[in-house]
């Protein structure tokens, strides 16, 4: 699958998470056993620049950050070493998941730990140095999802399953980079988020139901003609008492849908009748604009 183009109507704008030119809004990694013989970081030429550690090399970001409904999009270049050219750690709702970029000695894209398993969600792959891959990260209720050169590699559906860290990469929670064994550049670090849902429009079938059930049904008998139009479609209700009620489409001209009512007497017959069979059509009539 594809990487879906950008929409505005969903997403927010891109906020980026590297200036190009300093560290803003990071914190090299220095605690914890992994981050004690740390390569330098620095930002160069455009560059966030992660040099090789013995055995890693991590930031951490320092600021908000959304914990679902979020992507996170940027390219990374391997400098050399043999391997992790980008481990991501991401938030996930309550907890936090990592994405491995050329993980396991360059072999392969997996999301850790899944299950308590390094490779249950994975994609074999290696990167080549000296080339920008491009890579994006996508968290929603619904999936975990990640793309490397506009190409979907992984698509994780976390429900009924546990998500974790490993509890060594804990010095880079809720959100942080790192290397392993390997020298990495970054560059075009951002962030977007989802907009959050707004409720539905009235469709065409709301439109004609509820002005079949509310309007009509108050009319007296027998029911005189009205015109409406959802989504700016003509139609026209004529009925009478004891007989009829019928739905024209005056742009088609023609009739769409009709109800028969039953044989009654007397004027609250009649109006009792007519919003049963009122009641029947607006049905209709919302099944086939539905």
């Amino acid at each position: 699958m594809d990487l879906p183009p950008d929409d505005d109507a969903r997403w927010g704008p891109w906020q980026n998470l590297f200036d190009g030119k300093t560290l803003d809004g990071w914190r090299v990694i220095e605690d914890g056993a992994e981050f004690l013989k740390h390569g330098k970081v620095a930002a160069t030429s455009g560059q966030l620049v992660l040099e090789r550690g013995d055995p890693a090399t991590g930031i951490v970001w320092t600021r908000d950050i959304p914990r679902v409904d979020y992507e996170i999009s940027l390219e990374a270049m391997r400098k050399g070493g043999t391997g992790t050219m980008c481990d991501l750690v991401f938030p996930v709702k309550a907890t936090e998941c990592k994405l491995a970029v050329g993980g396991h000695d360059n072999t392969d894209v997996c999301f850790e730990l899944v299950d308590g398993s390094h490779t249950k969600i994975v994609r074999k792959m290696s990167f080549q140095d000296g080339r920008w891959y491009r890579i994006r990260l996508r968290v929603t209720d619904r999936a975990l999802e990640a793309w490397v050169d506009d190409e979907q590699v992984l698509d994780f559906k976390p429900e009924g399953h546990v998500v974790a860290l490993n509890p060594i990469a804990a010095p880079m929670k809720p959100f942080g980079l790192r290397t392993w064994k390997t020298g990495t550049a970054i560059r075009n670090l951002r962030l977007r988020r989802l907009k959050p849902e707004q409720s539905k429009p009235p469709t065409a079938a709301d439109s004609v139901s509820v002005t079949l059930r509310s309007t009509l049904a108050d009319f007296p008998d027998p029911i005189t003609s009205l015109a409406f139009g959802p989504e700016g479609r003509k139609l026209t209700c004529n009925g009478s008492g004891g007989g009829m009620l019928a739905v024209w489409d005056t742009i088609e001209g023609k009739q769409i849908d009709s109800e028969r009512a039953g044989q009654h007497s007397g004027d609250h017959c009649g109006r009792l009748d007519a919003r049963l069979w009122i009641g029947a059509l607006a049905s209709k009539v919302t099944r086939r604009y539905g």
